[in-house]
């Protein structure tokens, strides 16, 4: 899987976040993933004309947002919305850094940017915050293993309640609107249990109450190591 990914947003910021998140992500393990270094970087209070953005702030109110909601709508690969009675739009295709799509993510939630099957899905606001991006693909969801995160397909839908527990030695760390965030626990190492993945071996990344260590182990520096 791809690692880190750095979009460095050329443009003037505002206060207003571009992208509508559900809120942040219920479970810390994506946090402490994120703390590993496996996560994409980007600025999401970036509204101006960035790299490969397609802006346009200053069209009439009135006529632009006549056919645009908060909602949102596509145009091929430019997600436009109506955010405070002014339409802005964004080239999705390039937004995150990493190959996206404009897509309609449902019927109540609307139309929002999202990365393509095999990209970085895991990010870190500038303001360290911890936020997934959709996938484009339907059935797709996005998967974090030891060497990084991305969006993979047919994982299957989840609810809320999913959140925590194990598909095989996969751990549900969040929901993104019916598309799950998966822990890998075999790919460290470990296997699935009840909100954490145990029993990693010596030498493996480890983060405290999630990516615990086996028996004798000590997570020591993010790494599993003899006590």
């Amino acid at each position: 899987m791809s690692g880190s990914t750095r979009l460095d947003a050329g443009a003037e910021h505002t206060n207003t976040p571009w992208i509508r998140r559900r809120g942040d992500l219920p479970a810390a393990a994506i946090a402490l993933v994120c703390m590993l270094g496996l996560c994409g970087c980007y600025d999401d209070t970036d509204t101006g004309s960035g790299d490969g953005a397609d802006v346009s702030d200053d069209v009439d109110a009135a006529a632009s947002c006549s056919n645009t909601s908060a909602r949102g709508r596509c145009d091929g690969s430019v997600l436009s919305r109506c955010v405070a009675g002014v339409i802005q739009s964004r080239d999705c295709a390039t937004y995150f850094g990493v190959p996206g799509a404009c897509v309609r993510v449902s019927e109540d939630y609307g139309f929002e940017c999202a990365v393509e099957t095999g990209q970085t899905c895991l990010f870190v606001l500038d303001d360290e915050r911890p936020v997934t991006a959709f996938c484009a693909d339907p059935g797709a969801g996005c998967v974090s293993e030891a060497d990084g995160n991305a969006c993979e397909s047919d994982v299957g839908t989840c609810e809320e309640s999913d959140i925590g527990t194990c598909r095989g030695e996969r751990l549900v760390m969040g929901c993104n609107v019916g598309s799950p965030t998966l822990l890998d626990c075999a790919d460290f190492g470990g296997t699935c249990d009840d909100e954490q993945c145990v029993g990693l071996p010596a030498d493996a990344r480890c983060s405290e109450g999630v990516l615990v260590c086996g028996d004798g182990l000590v997570c020591d520096d993010e790494q599993c190591e003899a006590l």
